[in-house]
């Protein structure tokens, strides 16, 4: 199983909902796991690419991407609207996942935060 270096905070936040996703994800074989974790990082650098472009948070390859990438988090974890949105306006504000999405282009950790609220609101 893949490591996270995450997890004891996860758990003492949300215990429920870590342990589900644990066991969700561990019910993978690791190749699957490997796919889940590339298939992130494919995500990830598609929406780099957008960024990078100059699309906008509303542009329909943004936003098919977005897409994507709920159906990537539903890997570990399903969340509903408010969670979602929380989740992508927590990548703004971490600086672990800043710099985890910055470091790819600078501020696309706001953008994909900005994109995901409007999936969000559209879809979920």
């Amino acid at each position: 199983m893949i490591e996270n270096p995450y997890a004891k905070e996860a758990e003492a936040h949300w215990a429920n909902e870590y342990r589900a996703s644990v066991k969700r994800f561990g019910l993978l074989t690791d190749e699957q796991q490997a796919e889940a974790v590339d298939r992130g990082e494919q995500v990830r650098d598609e929406l780099a690419a957008l960024f990078n472009a100059g699309a906008k948070a509303t542009d329909q390859a943004v936003q098919e991407n977005i897409k994507a990438h709920y159906e990537w988090v539903c890997l570990f974890w399903t969340p509903n609207r408010e969670q979602y949105i929380g989740l992508g306006e927590m990548y703004g504000q971490d600086p672990r996942f800043t710099e985890f999405y910055d470091k790819k282009a600078n501020g696309l950790a706001d953008f994909i935060g900005e994109a995901i609220r409007v999936w969000s609101e559209e879809n979920l």
